[in-house]
C-alpha cells in the first residue's frame, strides 16, 4: 500500500473547529491535482472540517467517496469549552511535544497518538494494497513519524519539523511492504509552488 498523508490546507485562525481559508482552498485544489495522477483508491479524513474540507476536494478530483475516521483527529484540539486559554493550551502542546509520554490536560500523549495512527496504518493495510490518501493534522502526523523512525532521524530527514509542525497542503509518502511501513518523503510542498 502506498500511504500519502496531506496535511489538512490552511485554515481559519479561530477556535473549536475552524473551516479553511481562501488561501486553504486553493492549497486544497493543489493537493488534489497533484494527487489525482495517482490511482487513489480510497481517501480517508479526520472528522474535523478542516481535514474533511480538503478531503473533499481531493475525493472529488479523484472520482472516489471520503471515509471519515475519529482515528486520523489531531492529537489535541483547543475549543473555547476544553477548559484552557489558548495560552495555556499552547504551553500544553509545547510540554507534551518536548515530553512525548506527558499526557496534557485536553488530549492524548504524543507517544499514544503516534501509537493510534501506526495502528490505523496496521488496519488500512489489511484493506487495501493500492494508493491510499489519508487527510490529518501536523501533530498526530509528527507524532506518527517520531514513532515510525524516532526523533534523530525526523530531525535529520526534515529540521525543525517537530517544533514547526507540518505545513499546511504538505503531502508525506508512507509505503508498507507486509509488516514492513516505510517513510518514503516527509513534508513536501512542491505542488504548493503557486499557493
Amino acid at each position: 500500500m502506498d500511504l500519502f498523508f496531506a496535511q489538512h490546507a490552511e485554515k481559519r485562525s479561530a477556535p473549536d473547529d475552524p473551516q479553511l481559508t481562501p488561501r486553504g482552498q486553493s492549497q486544497a485544489k493543489a493537493v488534489a491535482t497533484h494527487l489525482r495522477q495517482l490511482p487513489i483508491e480510497a481517501v480517508y479524513s479526520s472528522p474535523l472540517k478542516r481535514a474533511l474540507e480538503t478531503a473533499a476536494t481531493i475525493a472529488e478530483l479523484c472520482a472516489v467517496d471520503v471515509v471519515t475516521d475519529a482515528e486520523l483527529t489531531e492529537r489535541m484540539n483547543w475549543t473555547r469549552n476544553c477548559g484552557l486559554s489558548l495560552f495555556e493550551f499552547m504551553d500544553e502542546w509545547r510540554r507534551a511535544t518536548a515530553d512525548r509520554s506527558y499526557t496534557p490536560v485536553v488530549g492524548e500523549s504524543s507517544t499514544d497518538a503516534g501509537a493510534r495512527l501506526a495502528g490505523w496504518i496496521r488496519s488500512a493495510a489489511t484493506k487495501h494494497r493500492g494508493t491510499v490518501v489519508c487527510v490529518t493534522h501536523g501533530g498526530v502526523t509528527i507524532d506518527l513519524f517520531r514513532t515510525l523512525i524516532g526523533d534523530a532521524e525526523l530531525q535529520h530527514r526534515a529540521p525543525g519539523l517537530i517544533d514547526a509542525g507540518v505545513p499546511p497542503g504538505a503531502i508525506s509518502h508512507i509505503k508498507v511492504v507486509g509488516h514492513d511501513v516505510e517513510v518514503i518523503d516527509i513534508a513536501n510542498l512542491q505542488h504548493l509552488v503557486d499557493c
